[in-house]
């Protein structure tokens, strides 16, 4: 190291190390309350943010729960023509479907537009000889509704007239 360097070295040293009056009072008064304040922790809250936010849930949840309930009446869904279901219908216009595939939620125009489709399709394939397609139902309502007769205690395919 040359002279230069030397001496630019011992000037960046003494820089670290100065000291003034404003300094050392700022010392003086930060010792006396304790020293430098811990760092807050950048992983996980403060226990006052956790309990905002846990009443924030339950005010969310409450009012959920809050709300007056809506009349429901549920029937089976094989008179609905949904066999192995469930029709809920609620006072509000809503309707739900619990089936093998799961939840359904209709509006009472949505409810209404499936029920015609479906009624069309059943009457599109109301085929006398379909007798295997009549012995799927094994309730009264929902082997009528599909265009089939009811008797001997079965679901059965409509006779067809003889042609004399």
């Amino acid at each position: 190291m040359n002279a230069v360097q030397k001496y630019l070295a011992a000037i960046g040293k003494k820089g670290g190390k100065a000291n003034t009056e404003a300094q050392n009072q700022a010392r003086r008064k930060n010792g006396k309350l304790g020293g430098r304040p811990p760092k807050k922790s950048t992983r996980g809250g403060s226990m006052k943010t956790a309990l905002a936010i846990v009443a924030f849930a339950m005010a969310l949840v409450s009012s959920a729960f809050a709300q007056k309930p809506s009349n429901m009446r549920c029937y089976d869904g094989e008179s609905y023509g949904r066999p192995y279901s469930r029709v809920c219908f609620f006072s509000d216009g809503m309707v739900n479907v619990h089936g093998r595939g799961g939840i359904d939620w209709y509006t009472a125009k949505e409810w209404n537009r499936a029920q015609a489709r479906e009624a069309a399709e059943r009457a599109s394939h109301t085929n006398p000889n379909s007798e295997a397609e009549a012995q799927s139902w094994h309730r009264q309502e929902g082997c009528e509704a599909d265009g089939f007769v009811w008797h001997d205690d079965g679901c059965h395919a409509r006779a067809t007239k003889s042609k004399k």
